[in-house]
């Protein structure tokens, strides 16, 4: 709705109904289901983790709620997808470092689907809101930026036929 009301020509108008109907959709699908919840680190990113040979540990829980298991995941997966857009980085690297990260994490949890397109929905609109509301003033974060944004409106819009972040089969 804020996206909306910034009326930025790059966000196609009927971007709102379209979210808020898969919003909507994806919690009567939930309706009745218990969904899997843990503490959620807040602002879990990779300068909250010690990688090592026996895993990864998370550090800097300040914050913590309860919130779907999926979500600091998926909100990681979304950094390494926005990563990919920097101008001076390989993408080739980063999902190297992305598949790398995975298999430190483990055993993913069982998460029902409509509880992950949700929680990738709401780190595509973060991202989105945040490239809007913080405009850039060098070139290169600016182009960043609009790839970021190209590529999440293009999600939002069209979920069902644009890969998820999650590494499943399709969502």
């Amino acid at each position: 709705d804020l996206s909306e009301e910034l009326q930025d020509e790059r966000c196609p108008r009927p971007l709102r109904g379209i979210v808020h109907d898969t919003i909507d959709k994806q919690l009567s699908a939930l309706r009745g289901e218990e969904i899997l919840v843990s503490g959620r680190h807040g602002d879990f990113g990779g300068w909250n983790i010690i990688a090592g040979k026996d895993g990864i540990t998370v550090i800097d829980f300040l914050g913590t709620q309860i919130d779907p298991i999926a979500i600091d995941l998926t909100k990681m997966l979304m950094n390494f997808e926005d990563e990919k857009r920097y101008l001076a980085y390989s993408a080739k690297r980063i999902d190297i470092l992305k598949d790398e990260f995975l298999e430190g994490y483990g055993k993913l949890p069982e998460v029902q689907v409509p509880v992950l397109i949700i929680c990738e929905m709401v780190y595509r609109i973060y991202s989105l809101y945040g490239s809007l509301m913080n405009p850039e003033k060098r070139l290169h974060r600016r182009i960043e930026r609009g790839l970021s944004m190209k590529s999440n409106i293009s999600w939002l819009m069209q979920r069902e036929k644009t890969p998820s972040l999650w590494p499943i089969k399709r969502i």
